[in-house]
């Protein structure tokens, strides 16, 4: 389908689409969190170019996409626990250095293979460069709520821990068990995953995740 094809995160639109047709929202959700770590965010900065090419719009007009995906990811972050659910403990643990939105997306991923992650962030709250969105771009509490769903999966964050000053900690954790990863820029979602399970490979030393030059659209890493 053409709005498939002109999604940056290769979300399987088509599939959402019929289950929030048919009513089957859970379906829906999962659809929806099996493809992108912060869905409800996205539904409200991605400039959605998967609406233009809708072939709906030679009908009447285009479907709104990006308000259906927004409607049922917040939902989801209220009814829908199930996503929480995470394969038992592998005995393996993470540490990632920045919890922007690429940080985010790499914990998520990590933290479903059922590793332990801890997030180290220099400024007092996650999100990265998304918190400088004004809030008829992007509320805040939207933001607050995907970065508390993900810490309900298990994830640690640990707040005003500026990696540059703490580097020896940080090291002296990789000699009792930690192991890294190594995340480089922002990608569309698809890519950037792929990118991480590539280069992020468990048993190295502990690097740097660069999720610093995220922009408007980053968290789709």
């Amino acid at each position: 389908a053409p709005c498939a094809h002109t999604c940056p995160a290769s979300m399987n639109i088509p599939v959402m689409m019929r289950e929030i047709y048919e009513g089957k929202f859970d379906d829906a959700a999962f659809t929806i969190h099996n493809g992108l770590v912060i869905p409800w965010t996205l539904g409200y900065v991605c400039p959605a170019p998967c609406e233009n090419p809708c072939r709906r719009k030679s009908y009447d007009e285009t479907m709104k996409i990006r308000m259906l995906h927004r409607n049922v990811a917040e939902k989801s972050l209220q009814e829908n626990p199930e996503l929480l659910e995470c394969p038992p403990d592998s005995g393996k643990k993470v540490a990632i250095i920045g919890a922007g939105a690429t940080g985010m997306a790499a914990a998520w991923v990590l933290r479903k293979r059922g590793h332990a992650v801890v997030l180290f962030e220099k400024d007092e709250k996650a999100g990265g460069k998304l918190r400088d969105l004004p809030d008829k771009k992007l509320p805040k509490h939207v933001l607050d709520t995907e970065i508390e769903f993900i810490a309900k999966l298990g994830v640690e964050y640990r707040y005003s821990q500026k990696v540059d000053e703490h580097r020896h900690r940080l090291q002296r954790h990789a000699q009792t068990g930690w192991q890294g990863l190594r995340s480089q820029g922002t990608q569309a979602h698809r890519h950037g995953r792929r990118q991480r399970q590539d280069d992020g490979r468990l048993g190295r030393p502990l690097y740097d995740q660069r999720g610093s030059e995220t922009r408007q659209e980053a968290f789709r890493v």
